[in-house]
């Protein structure tokens, strides 16, 4: 069974410029969020970045972004009035 939502994660990583010794990596999420059946993309969805205490809703194309996220797994939900709820899982790399 096809989810109804689709979480289409274009996720662009890059190491932050922190100089601290210890810092751990960090990375920028980024996607777009549509509706599986028509591919049309969704404003108003809620995406979580789970375990953080971190959402953010898209905009009007479907977009949203999460900036200095730890490296490694992260994982997503993405909830949609109407609609059942999507996870992915992100592995980032710095």
């Amino acid at each position: 069974m096809l989810h109804p939502l689709r979480l289409l994660a274009l996720v662009w990583c890059f190491t932050a410029a922190n100089h601290l010794p210890a810092a751990q990596p960090t990375a920028t999420l980024s996607g777009r969020v549509s509706f599986a059946a028509t591919g049309e993309y969704l404003e108003r969805a809620r995406v979580v970045l789970e375990g953080t205490g971190r959402e953010v809703y898209t905009d009007s194309l479907g977009s949203f972004i999460f900036a200095d996220v730890a490296t490694g797994p992260s994982r997503l939900q993405v909830f949609y009035t109407g609609l059942g709820t999507a996870t992915a899982t992100i592995n980032l790399t710095p």
